[in-house]
């Protein structure tokens, strides 16, 4: 893992393999006894980097994933905020959303040999965030709009929820046991909502 490789190998045929990001390159080589040679990749490769942000900030709590699709295939994912994903050159979609909630912002962008791409994504949405009002405790959080749209659920003491503007329902369970609380979300806001009290 690095910018030059130096490998000693027995004479014979071989094939190259290098792989920068999501490009995988390879070529073929045949190596004679006591020779020595030298095989130079060119990358046509450049970068994106994505910023998602909730009301101007950027929230690693929220759990950000970025997928980046070229001609309806994806071909790459990142769930770390600021990641510089390393693809080849061309025409790419960017859909930047967040582990739970239903936000979700999309971008096209063209990438050109050696330069990067850095793209803020400002959501336009809330922030639910859903507490237990007795305490501590693992549940399991679900969150449904008013549309009738169920959102991917999440697990654990509290949950964040990033939300276009809108009615939800909060549903929890927790030691056998289900509370549900209506709430809207307004663009901007964060909001808490206690379950159980």
């Amino acid at each position: 893992e690095s910018a030059i490789a130096e490998i000693k190998a027995a004479p014979g045929d071989y094939q190259i393999k290098l792989q920068y990001g999501t490009i995988t390159v390879a070529r073929g080589l045949a190596l004679m006894k006591g020779q020595h040679v030298g095989v130079t990749f060119t990358l046509n490769a450049g970068g994106v980097r994505v910023l998602p942000r909730v009301n101007g900030v950027a929230l690693p709590e929220l759990a950000p994933e970025t997928e980046i699709f070229q001609g309806g295939e994806r071909v790459a994912r990142s769930t770390l905020a600021g990641e510089i994903v390393r693809v080849g050159a061309g025409a790419y979609r960017v859909v930047s959303r967040f582990a739970h909630g239903n936000a979700e912002a999309v971008s096209n962008v063209v990438v050109k040999p050696g330069k990067l791409n850095a793209l803020t994504f400002d959501h336009k949405a809330g922030v639910a965030k859903l507490l237990l009002a007795a305490g501590i405790g693992e549940a399991e959080w679900r969150v449904t709009a008013s549309t009738g749209e169920t959102l991917k659920p999440a697990r654990g003491s509290s949950a964040i929820f990033v939300l276009k503007p809108g009615d939800y329902t909060a549903e929890v369970l927790t030691n056998g046991e289900r509370t549900a609380k209506r709430f809207t979300i307004s663009l901007g806001e964060t909001k808490e909502i206690v379950l159980g009290d």
